[in-house]
């Protein structure tokens, strides 16, 4: 489903069903999913197959958590070139990956990116238990002293003036990535696995990114059943 709502993110043409507008809404149990009818309006929205182009379109985004669902993410994302190619006439092409410790970089420049044999090594790396900041071979970005929320906030501030069509994805578990989420909500795009920006966290933040003008065509989220996130922003009725 993460990989769905990222495709999803890249492009306008697909939007939610025709007559129907998700509202995120909270309650006093939490935070719940209205599903509002709307009165329905000619559909312009293109089919897969309509999407298909010669040359794929690139799509940046930073990856923020490289953990098991991060790298499970990439995994997919690497393995499915020529589908995605085929299907939706896209790239994905990878930014910058971070997790607790540090970013890894793609090499600054118009049209670098995290190849994917880096990736690879990326991956391998965070499944033998070691932590970006020790990663060889690539260009790493360390906090230092910095609070993680500056650090995060810092990097989205970068790319959403060299990048401005990045997605941002978080698959972290921590708060720590909100401001730089309500950040890109307004300049970029989000897809969020993580249930903390949206179901621990202030209602300034929440309203930020599930009630925005521009939400859901520049944020989507979602998680598994029974995460802890009862928000459901589906792609199909």
């Amino acid at each position: 489903m993460l990989l769905c709502l990222l495709v999803a993110a890249t492009t306008s043409a697909l939007q939610l069903p025709q007559g129907r507008s998700n509202v995120g809404r909270r309650t006093a149990l939490g935070l719940a999913s209205v599903v509002v009818t709307a009165p329905a309006l000619p559909s312009f929205a293109a089919s897969p197959t309509d999407l298909q182009v010669a040359t794929p379109r690139t799509v940046p985004f930073v990856l923020i958590g490289a953990g098991g669902v991060g790298s499970a993410l990439l995994r997919t994302i690497t393995d499915s070139r020529v589908f995605h190619a085929d299907r939706y006439g896209i790239r994905l092409s990878a930014l910058a990956v971070c997790d607790s410790s540090a970013a890894v970089l793609a090499t600054t420049g118009a049209g670098s990116e995290l190849s994917d044999k880096a990736l690879a090594a990326l991956i391998a790396h965070k499944a033998a238990g070691g932590k970006l900041a020790t990663l060889r071979g690539v260009s790493v970005q360390s906090p230092r002293e910095q609070p993680a929320e500056a650090f995060l906030l810092s990097l989205v501030e970068r790319y959403a003036a060299e990048a401005p069509e990045a997605i941002i994805i978080d698959c972290s578990a921590s708060s720590a990535t909100v401001p730089a989420l309500v950040l890109a909500a307004r300049r970029l795009r989000v897809v969020s696995a993580n249930k903390k920006p949206f179901a621990d966290s202030s209602m300034d933040s929440f309203l930020s990114l599930a009630r925005s003008p521009s939400s859901p065509a520049r944020v989507r989220y979602e998680a598994t059943v029974g995460a802890g996130l009862p928000v459901v922003d589906t792609l199909s009725p």
